[in-house]
């Protein structure tokens, strides 16, 4: 089980990939309908965080950032024997400074980070599918996705601490952004 330090898509956007999620499990068969997702993107991920200083590193972070938009725009694959499926999200200098920022304060709170959010590697994303993508399905499925029309602008007022546990992720802390 791991967590992640993310923010969740505005509601107008989580209807949209929730709609998507819906489409690729009718139309293809991907996705296990029983599985609670929300619509987000991450900014940490390791397999736990000290509650309490997790929760302060957040309310502190939220005082100091107004909220702000970003773009995702297209499809991305990354490679593995079930691939996965993203939207990806334009990484600004203002979105790599709130992520470096966002990182070394929670890397001494975490245990055992994933490296594949560290600032020199860090993809953010909007995960679409990752769930019995095979490559026979991954050709059809690209087309489909293509046709979609995704060029989203998507503001971020909150960040939340999830859980991801077998059929669901799990809030365990949310704050939002200052709105002043």
């Amino acid at each position: 089980m791991a967590q992640g330090v993310v923010s969740i898509l505005d509601q107008q956007h989580c209807q949209i990939v929730e709609n998507l999620w819906t489409e690729m499990r009718q139309r293809f068969g991907l996705g296990d309908p029983e599985i609670e997702a929300l619509p987000h993107f991450s900014y940490h991920v390791a397999e736990q965080y000290d509650e309490v200083s997790v929760a302060e590193i957040l309310q502190e972070m939220a005082g100091e950032k107004r909220p702000f938009t970003i773009t995702a725009s297209g499809i991305g694959i990354f490679p593995a024997p079930s691939p996965i499926v993203y939207v990806p999200v334009v990484r600004t200098q203002e979105l790599t400074k709130l992520h470096a920022n966002l990182w070394s304060r929670l890397e001494s709170i975490a245990q055992d980070s994933n490296p594949h959010y560290a600032p020199n590697r860090w993809l953010p994303h909007i995960t679409l599918g990752h769930h019995e993508i095979t490559l026979e399905k991954l050709g059809i499925l690209s087309q489909w996705l293509h046709q979609q029309a995704i060029n989203w602008t998507i503001t971020i007022d909150n960040f939340h601490v999830l859980s991801d546990e077998t059929k669901s992720h799990v809030e365990k802390f949310s704050v939002n952004l200052r709105k002043e």
